[in-house]
């Protein structure tokens, strides 16, 4: 990546059952100010309409096939940036479907930031984590930021603080929240998200990146985070949770 072009931005924004939620997350996105980026949506076998729902908001689609995954490529609504629609028949978890996301434009890009398809970006996000990651390219891996949790039953907003990164804090937490930017050359030396888990997957991919890379945090607010009773914390089996919390714990203890 030369330093002197605007480095290329993928948002990778993974959907499952949000169909009623994925275009004001979308428009959040296509708003926020900074050229040089594009979209690639992953619906991971929804059974609403949020496919058909994206689909309706491509200018000129036509179908794309990159790295054995396939599509539809074309304009956001008219703005002037392309956007990807990944449909799976069914769902295999945010894990592939991020994945997906990532390999479907991976020659094509620099950074990849990500937003779950029920959040929404603070306008200056991309801007803001990616005039960081160039500041510190090759050392920090992943820039991180506050943001806000709107409870959407209770009409209520929580803010986030998180705090600055801490190698032994991740170790014990997750400090890291999901909407993060994340360099290319972090994931070409980390590793892609683990399949095998269904929840807390970032947070295994926050501790594999720290051990190669710096994590840089921006004491801001550029995301609001739509909390509801249809949040996988509310709805995945607790046994699920137990499963993947302990597939961490015996990597970090395995020093994997």
């Amino acid at each position: 990546m030369s330093m002197h072009k605007q480095p290329k931005v993928t948002v990778v924004v993974p959907n499952y059952n949000y169909g009623h939620w994925i275009e004001s997350c979308l428009n959040s996105v296509a708003d926020d100010p900074y050229d040089n980026k594009s979209i690639v949506v992953v619906d991971d076998g929804s059974t609403d309409n949020s496919a058909q729902n994206v689909f309706n908001l491509i200018t000129n689609p036509k179908p794309f096939s990159e790295n054995e995954i396939s599509g539809v490529i074309g304009t956001y609504k008219n703005y002037n940036f392309d956007i990807k629609l990944i449909a799976a028949n069914v769902s295999r978890g945010p894990s592939a479907a991020r994945n997906i996301g990532i390999k479907s434009c991976f020659n094509e890009t620099d950074f990849f930031s990500f937003i779950d398809s029920d959040d929404m970006h603070i306008s200056g996000k991309i801007k803001k984590t990616v005039r960081k990651m160039v500041e510190h390219q090759g050392y920090v891996g992943v820039v991180y930021c506050d943001y806000e949790n709107l409870y959407v039953d209770k009409n209520r907003i929580h803010e986030q603080y998180k705090e600055p990164f801490c190698s032994e804090r991740l170790l014990a937490e997750c400090i890291i929240p999901p909407h993060s930017l994340v360099a290319k050359y972090a994931i070409e030396q980390s590793g892609f998200f683990d399949e095998e888990m269904r929840v807390a997957e970032d947070y295994d991919w926050w501790i594999r990146i720290s051990k190669k890379f710096v994590c840089y945090h921006i004491p801001e607010k550029y995301v609001i985070m739509r909390t509801g009773k249809y949040n996988s914390s509310n709805t995945v089996d607790k046994n699920i949770w137990i499963k993947n919390w302990a597939r961490i714990r015996d990597k970090i203890s395995n020093g994997s």
